[in-house]
Formats: C-alpha cells, structure tokens, sequence
C-alpha cells in the first residue's frame, strides 16, 4: 500500500482523463467508474474517481488507455516501461511518487485492448461484466493497493473465468463454489485498505 500526495487524499478525489480506448472500452470503462464509485459509497472508502470537468485547470491524477504490445510511462524525470499483453484478463496500473516522501504523485492505467478466454469452441473476446471487473481492479491500484494487498474478491490476482453461452453471461470466479462476478464484490479486507489509505 502506499499513499497519495496529502493534498490529492484530503481531497478525496482522483481526476482521471481517458485516453484511447479500443473497441468496447469506452462504454465499459465508463460504467466500471460507476460500479467503483457505488462500491466506495456503500464502503465509505474515502474516495471518488472522477472524469475532469472542462473548467479543471490541473493536470489528472490519472490517465487510462487500452494497450497490447510495449507500454511506457513517464513523470517527473521517471520512465517505466514493459510488455503488455492485450488478449490477458489483467490490467497494469504504474504509479510514479517521488523518495524520501514516497507518496504516490501520478498514476497510469493500462487495459487489455481485447481481453480473451479459452471456450470449447476457441478464444473468444470476454463480456462487458468481466471487462469491468478488470477495470474495477485496476481502478483499487490507482488508489494505492500494490500486489501485496491482492484478496479474494474483485481485486484478486489471477482471476478465472466462467466462461457462458454468450460473452453477456461470463463470470470471474470467486474462491470456491459457483459465485461469480458481476455483481462485483468487494470484501472487508479490500475495504479497510483503501479506507486507511484515504483516511482524513
């Protein structure tokens, strides 16, 4: 876990700017901020996620944008870069913060341009509900939660899929049994980490 600058967290508030989305991204990334901002409501997390208004004169907090192939990051003289691939069922999300602070100062949101899974009859690209789970997931990093803080809920780190007749009925699984996503669950665990993150 690790922080955002103090004035960014008494906030309360991420200003996020959308990048290029492929395909269906643009409506699900949309509806993945809200199902983010519902679940921060409901679990008093402390915090929002929220496009820039026209009047906003400061630089977001965060961009998004689908990716498949090399990615780069850069801020404040720091680059970071990788390989990304589009067709996985995760996300990456690259926070930058300046030491000794160590509070988080910039953070960029990679998505898969075209998230698949294996059916009987072969890849196929998965449904909007599971896209939105991946999102969702990326959207806890941005609020400080590393690899470490993976749980069993939406934010966990190898997430598999049920697989439907029609990409509309995919689930990711949760844990043991038959429950699956959407709706997105957020368990306690999850909830506090956040919560003491963007305590005031």
């Amino acid at each position: 876990m690790i922080a955002w600058t103090d004035s960014v967290r008494t906030s309360g508030k991420l200003v996020i700017k959308v990048s290029q989305l492929a395909g269906s991204w643009g409506h699900v990334f949309r509806q993945a901020l809200r199902e983010f901002n519902n679940l921060s409501s409901a679990h008093k997390l402390g915090v929002s996620i929220v496009e820039p208004k026209q009047t906003d004169k400061a630089e977001p907090n965060l961009t998004v944008q689908t990716a498949s192939g090399p990615v780069s990051a850069s801020y404040d003289g720091q680059t970071r870069s990788g390989q990304f691939d589009g067709g996985r069922l995760h996300g990456q999300t690259l926070l930058f913060w300046r030491d000794p602070e160590n509070v988080v100062e910039k953070g960029f949101i990679y998505l898969p341009s075209e998230p698949l899974v294996n059916t009987p009859s072969g890849q196929r690209p998965v449904g909007a509900g599971v896209m939105t789970v991946i999102a969702v997931h990326e959207l806890l990093h941005a609020c400080g939660l590393d690899n470490d803080d993976h749980s069993t809920d939406l934010f966990q780190a190898n997430p598999q899929v049920d697989y439907g007749d029609t990409p509309a009925a995919d689930r990711v699984l949760i844990g043991r049994g038959p429950k699956g996503m959407p709706p997105l669950i957020l368990d306690g665990a999850t909830a506090k980490k956040v919560r003491d993150l963007w305590a005031k």
